[in-house]
């Protein structure tokens, strides 16, 4: 149900089978739903962690921060897309230390509806996909707690590094 694919709710130990690949070490479910409808799943999961969502994001921010203090010297950041941005909160975090172009990724409609008016028109209610962001480069691309929804990670890190910026 879309309760199950909700973010950060009590577990209840349902899933599919668990594999484990005897070359990689790999461990994954298989099989898995077809992706229109683990598409919908999460279109239609709740928003359920308001309580946390303000510790997330000044722990994302603290990391940002170390992150650009390593950065000084070179070429300013200003811009950040985050994949599978929830209610926007770390983006709204981008934005109190200057960001000036953020975007989020968000398949919940639920998150966004829950994000803050000043964030909320910078996410986009879809998993990431190129071309929302054609023509577009960003300084920074994150995203925490998402590569185990993903379908193919390798593909979403490749398609996203192409939108990086030299020195991202």
């Amino acid at each position: 149900s879309a309760y199950t694919f909700s973010a950060r709710r009590n577990r209840q130990r349902e899933h599919y089978r668990i594999v484990c690949c005897v070359n990689c070490g790999l461990v994954r479910s298989d099989p898995v739903l077809k992706e229109e409808v683990q598409n919908q799943f999460y279109r239609e999961s709740e928003f359920l962690f308001s309580e946390e969502a303000p510790f997330a994001a000044r722990t994302y921010a603290h990391l940002l921060e170390r992150l650009l203090q390593r950065h000084q010297g070179g070429k300013p950041v200003h811009s950040v897309c985050e994949i599978g941005c929830s209610s926007g909160f770390f983006l709204e975090q981008c934005m109190d230390l200057g960001f000036d172009d953020v975007i989020g990724f968000e398949p919940s409609i639920q998150c966004r509806q829950h994000a803050a008016p000043r964030v909320r028109d910078h996410i986009i209610t879809a998993p990431f996909s190129p071309e929302h962001v054609a023509g577009r480069h960003f300084d920074l691309l994150c995203s925490f707690h998402v590569f185990d929804h993903l379908r193919n990670p390798l593909q979403v890190l490749s398609d996203a590094a192409t939108h990086l910026d030299g020195g991202g």
